[in-house]
């Protein structure tokens, strides 16, 4: 909200925010504050870690943002920000439904941090562990079960596709 506040000036002419933070409510908290109607989806896919404090370690190959309008008058706003991130060389990705590509980080990565802190283990650990990886699985069905609930249209076969994405070592 205190970051909201202090960007409300800059975008009350125009333009636009984009929130790559993790989580589902963000965009709603900052549109409160700024207006609705300037607040886009946005999802940020790295594998990165603290290597020490105030260091932040790229540790893998994904880098990718996704992002969406959340309103059909965003749209034009979205195309031009994929149009930038195009023109600089970002790997970028305009999604027709930000509200499911925000689940499906959310989904995945809630049950991700949660257990591997738990574990005090990184993902190697859990995929090997068939206790830790049917744990993993069952935290990201339970909150596919309420994205699910919350209307957001994940497929029905999403669990299955992130149990097949975290076999490969490509993303961290």
């Amino acid at each position: 909200e205190s970051a909201a506040e202090a960007i409300r000036p800059l975008v009350a002419h125009g333009g636009v925010v984009v929130p790559f933070q993790n989580g589902v409510g963000s965009g709603e908290r900052i549109g409160a504050i700024v207006g609705a109607e300037r607040v886009l989806g946005g999802v940020a896919q790295i594998a990165a870690t603290i290597a020490e404090p105030g260091v932040i370690g790229h540790t893998g190959t994904m880098a990718r943002l996704r992002f969406g309008a959340v309103l059909p008058a965003q749209q034009p706003a979205a195309e031009a920000l994929l149009a930038a991130c195009n023109g600089a060389g970002i790997d970028a990705e305009l999604v027709a439904d930000i509200r499911r590509a925000l689940w499906e980080k959310f989904v995945f990565l809630v049950a991700f941090s949660g257990l591997t802190s738990v574990a005090r283990q990184p993902i190697g650990v859990l995929r090997a562990d068939p206790d830790l990886r049917a744990a993993l699985e069952a935290a990201m069905r339970e909150a596919w079960t309420v994205g699910r609930a919350q209307g957001i249209a994940l497929a029905d076969d999403f669990i299955a596709q992130l149990m097949n994405f975290i076999k490969h070592d490509h993303w961290f």
